[in-house]
């Protein structure tokens, strides 16, 4: 019965559509890591990898839906079908904003440089801070949270947006100290200390199924989801708002999130 099971899973294709060093691939390859016998492919691109996945049956793709708005600002679509039938996992994550330990460096220091990701759209996001502060940041596009962790920790980097994943560790480690954060929860909110359009930053992750409709296969599929390695990874990044029900409410919060950034630091601010 196993092997009978593992054979089905070798058919199943993880595809990811973040960039190596984003905490979206570390849930696509944990993900991986967890359902026996599959394959794993890295897109060069956000649209290479909706490529992949619409021409590959038996596939789940792995989309950080934050490339939705990046994809926009650069002229082009990428923005998967999401529907009631084909989202197999949902889950999202906060950021901190954190700086070497003992740097003293916060958003009012003049002309502290700020490393964001790229899929953030780092410009008219620093250019709405320093707009409604009257700060100096100075906005630097990263590939993704683990090249500006770096930066951040031999201090090139005086402020880093980080995943909560990515940040945890080297904080409690005394490396970095994170002066803030997106959750809107948390007690470091960043909205209680910066006037933003948008203050609750997030990282939406979905997972999405081109077939994988076989019992065998579904039946994997739940068992990754719920193993140790990947809860244990949510865990550690503090991934909230997880689901495998999808319904209207679910839908309509993805395509908001998106919809809300578009607007706000695409279409309003080249106004």
């Amino acid at each position: 019965m196993l092997a009978s099971m593992t054979a089905q899973a070798a058919g199943i294709t993880v595809i990811s559509t973040s960039s190596r060093n984003s905490p979206t691939t570390t849930v696509a390859t944990t993900f991986k890591e967890n359902l026996p016998g599959s394959s794993f492919y890295q897109a060069d691109n956000c649209i290479d990898g909706i490529n992949k996945f619409n021409s590959t049956p038996n596939s789940i793709l792995t989309f950080g839906t934050t490339l939705a708005f990046s994809a926009v600002a650069k002229g082009q679509t990428c923005r998967p079908t999401i529907n009631d039938k084909n989202v197999v996992f949902y889950a999202e994550q906060f950021f901190k904003i954190c700086t070497k330990r003992g740097s003293g460096k916060n958003f009012r220091s003049p002309g502290a440089t700020f490393g964001i990701p790229s899929v953030m759209l780092p410009d008219p996001l620093v250019n709405d801070i320093n707009k409604q502060n009257g700060t100096t940041l100075k906005a630097l596009p990263f590939s993704g949270s683990k090249d500006i962790l770096l930066q951040v920790m031999s201090g090139d980097l005086d402020l880093g947006l980080l995943g909560n994943s990515a940040a945890q560790k080297q904080e409690s480690a005394g490396v970095i100290e994170c002066i803030a954060g997106t959750n809107p929860s948390d007690s470091d909110f960043i909205g209680k200390q910066l006037k933003m359009k948008i203050p609750d930053l997030r990282i939406p992750v979905v997972l999405l199924k081109n077939g994988v409709n076989s019992p065998s296969d579904l039946g994997l599929v739940k068992k990754a989801l719920e193993s140790e390695g990947f809860v244990g990874l949510l865990n550690q990044g503090d991934f909230i708002s997880r689901t495998t029900v999808s319904d209207r409410a679910l839908l309509e919060r993805i395509d908001g999130w998106i919809d809300r950034y578009i607007k706000n630091h695409i279409t309003d601010a080249t106004k």
